[in-house]
């Protein structure tokens, strides 16, 4: 099978999943501290560097902020970067700095897709 077929028989049933926020801030971390090393960006190295963070027991400071946070619907919250549209999910999405721009944004705004409520069924 050519990776062409191969696609084409995944594409109705394939969809991607978002990688967890803790996740993406340890990927973030280790890319962080591979570049300081003047270590090439690559799955190899990249996995080699976790390893050794991992064996010293080496982790990032604390990541809660700058947070991403999803909805259903944009804000209007003046100071906070305006809501990016993500299709994929159907949701919105926006960055937040601290727990007071997360508090401005109000109710509906959470860290995780899953826990956003179902859609609105369309008419």
């Amino acid at each position: 099978m050519t990776p062409k077929q191969a696609a084409d028989a995944l594409r109705p049933h394939f969809n991607l999943e978002q990688m967890p926020a803790e996740d993406r801030h340890h990927v973030k971390f280790v890319e962080a501290v591979a570049t300081e090393l003047g270590i090439e960006h690559t799955h190899f190295n990249l996995a080699q560097v976790a390893s050794a963070l991992d064996h010293h027991e080496i982790s990032a400071d604390s990541n809660e902020y700058p947070k991403m946070l999803f909805s259903r619907e944009h804000h209007k919250v003046d100071g906070i970067a305006p809501s990016i549209h993500d299709a994929r999910h159907k949701a919105m999405w926006v960055h937040v700095a601290s727990p007071e721009e997360a508090a401005k944004l109000g109710e509906g705004w959470v860290d995780d897709l899953a826990k956003l409520p179902p859609l609105k069924p369309e008419v």
